[in-house]
């Protein structure tokens, strides 16, 4: 689907001249050979378009323009000129329309960047964005978009993040924060910063890339329609002929034929051509608007006829930053092993970790003065642990489970999954296969998942939770929200699930955020990624930039109501053109073709205009 503008050709003002003269003059026979003249001169772009593309619309609209002309019904076919013409100008403006806001962000991101040698140089060189290289320090102006994601060098940045998250207010960086590709620089003064991906991989690049496939992929729904308005075309010539036969045994043949010519002007699948695509088309428009990207309109579909929603746990209905909240030493730990010295031995373990939990366990050691030392031979588990060894110490550190099947031993002598209100997690120690200790850390729920979980509820979605979480841990988190059903198990279990429900015939919505939700996200029916990780967010078929996850009930509703008006434009058009065709086939010289044709195009823009309220569209 390619949405661009286009300008009524200058055919349709003569025709408009040339209808106007022609009613005026009568009978007289020069007005109605120029009328005949201009149509014919006119029509030539369509007659082009339609041997070109064979489309239904363009077929019955041809054939009812010449087979009008034969008959001398002048200005019937001037009206389908005018609808092949100024229609088609009003068609193309609505998809301009719902889709202006996805082609501007298509053309929108920086085409130079300015290179520095080094953090101290005083002078920079301009690049094209896509010689921009992982490393490279690169200043950016007032005024001026972040070419591609990285960090910030210099002391502070203000940045708006609008085209990117959609979020208008204002974000202030600090030194050694990210940055998105497609931030604006509103401060008064330029910044440096270190690029951390090149640009064709950066977050606006992602984005573009997302908007380029939701143009041109078409929805389980669209593409039915269109393969009805393909049979739409031999429908009409069969009504057409059998009114033609009806009419012949009740009146002069002339009659037979105005009457043929009256179903042709009637008939049109531009319900079924336009009115699904705008209305898709205004609703990612919107989406867009406000941070979320759709990658196709099957996307949007299976948001509105979803019936599970499967939402992990951590950072998504969490915060997803945990804290430590307490350290107990065992009995068990060896002697010459203090406290103070487990916690070192298990943050100098998970120093080369990525788990949000070691990122936890760092900033804790951090605070307490620890120093981190020299590890070797780390290896991370599937199972949930790390093991290592610091110092000719074996640790290994993890998941209960992870503990005990590892150490080969007994039940871990302390099963505390849960403390402080029940939202906390558990990280088990073992020293030379010997249970040495457990961590407690806690992960606040986010403000707006009570809602997100009462709000989906009431959409008439099941919603469940998994989470490589302990089970005491997302029990409490789960009876917290409200949710009944939920799972403790490993990302490839995650999409194992989630198989299993689609083939029962349910239809899942999977929210994620993380690189291990990415194997779900792509088994869903549509996978909704939390944030801008990067597995997440190719895995996934919508993307919700900024981290809302309450943007995820207005995207179902918005997706329900697109969905409702491409129904009801396609079903009441259809049904009123059909109506239309089988009154002018019975009704015969009681149904002259003119009429007929004005109130084909009337469909059409009522049809047009219906669906173009998508992009009015505001949650109640």
């Amino acid at each position: 689907m390619v949405v661009s503008a286009a300008i009524p050709p200058a055919a349709t003002i003569f025709t408009m001249i040339a209808s106007f003269l022609s009613s005026r003059m009568g009978q007289e026979a020069w007005g109605r050979s120029m009328l005949q003249t201009v149509v014919c001169a006119s029509m030539i772009p369509s007659l082009r378009e339609a041997c070109d593309s064979l489309e239904g619309q363009d077929v019955i609209a041809m054939v009812a323009v010449q087979l009008g002309l034969l008959l001398e019904q002048n200005q019937a076919s001037s009206v389908i000129v005018l609808m092949l013409t100024g229609g088609e100008a009003l068609e193309e403006y609505a998809m301009e329309e719902a889709g202006k806001e996805l082609n501007s962000l298509l053309l929108k991101g920086p085409k130079l960047a300015h290179r520095l040698d080094s953090v101290d140089s005083p002078e920079s060189v301009d690049i094209d964005v896509n010689n921009v290289k992982m490393g490279d320090h690169l200043l950016v102006r007032d005024g001026e978009l972040v070419p591609t994601d990285g960090c910030l060098v210099s002391d502070q940045a203000l940045l708006d993040e609008s085209l990117v998250t959609g979020e208008s207010t204002g974000k202030r960086a600090r030194k050694g924060d990210s940055l998105l590709a497609g931030s604006l620089n509103s401060s008064s003064t330029p910044f440096i910063m270190v690029a951390q991906k090149e640009c064709q991989k950066s977050t606006l690049q992602l984005m573009k890339n997302s908007l380029s496939q939701a143009l041109e992929a078409k929805s389980a729904y669209e593409r039915h329609t269109f393969e009805v308005a393909e049979l739409f075309t031999p429908f009409t010539i069969v009504v057409s002929s059998l009114s033609f036969i009806l009419q012949s045994q009740l009146h002069s043949p002339a009659v037979a034929w105005e009457t043929a010519l009256s179903v042709f002007m009637s008939a049109t699948p531009c319900p079924l051509q336009i009115g699904v695509p705008v209305s898709f088309l205004s609703a990612m428009n919107l989406s867009s608007r406000n941070g979320v990207t759709f990658k196709s309109g099957a996307a949007l579909e299976g948001l509105a006829t979803g019936t599970l929603c499967v939402l992990d746990k951590t950072g998504t209905l969490t915060h997803g930053e945990p804290r430590v909240t307490h350290v107990e030493r065992l009995a068990s730990c060896p002697s010459s092993i203090s406290k103070q010295r487990l916690i070192q031995l298990v943050y100098s373990l998970e120093e080369t970790s990525g788990h949000v939990l070691a990122e936890a366990i760092r900033n804790y050691a951090k605070d307490l003065g620890v120093s981190v030392l020299r590890s070797v031979n780390v290896q991370v588990h599937p199972e949930g642990g790390i093991s290592g060894s610091v110092q000719g110490i074996d640790v290994k550190v993890g998941s209960r489970t992870f503990i005990e099947t590892s150490c080969g031993g007994p039940s871990f002598p302390s099963t505390m999954d849960s403390v402080e209100g029940g939202h906390s997690l558990s990280c088990y120690i073992a020293l030379n296969n010997v249970y040495a200790g457990y961590i407690l850390l806690k992960d606040e729920i986010r403000e707006q998942s009570h809602q997100l979980v009462q709000d989906l509820k009431r959409e008439g979605l099941k919603v469940a939770i998994l989470s490589g979480d302990q089970g005491g841990n997302l029990k409490s988190v789960a009876e917290a929200l409200g949710v009944d059903e939920y799972h403790s198990c490993l990302p490839h279990e995650k999409a194992d699930y989630i198989k299993k429900q689609i083939q029962s015939g349910e239809k899942v919505l999977m929210v994620g955020d993380g690189v291990n939700d990415a194997p779900a996200l792509a088994t869903a029916t549509v996978g909704i990624s939390v944030g801008l990780s990067d597995l997440a967010s190719e895995s996934a078929n919508v993307v919700i930039m900024n981290n809302d996850v309450s943007k995820i009930v207005w995207m179902i509703k918005l997706a329900k109501h697109a969905l409702s008006v491409a129904r009801l434009g396609v079903h009441v058009g259809m049904a009123v053109s059909t109506m239309q065709m089988m009154v002018a086939g019975i009704g015969g010289p009681n149904v002259p073709p003119f009429y007929n044709a004005c109130a084909q195009e009337m469909v059409d823009l009522g049809v047009v205009f219906n669906s173009m309220r998508v992009m009015y569209y505001s949650s109640k």
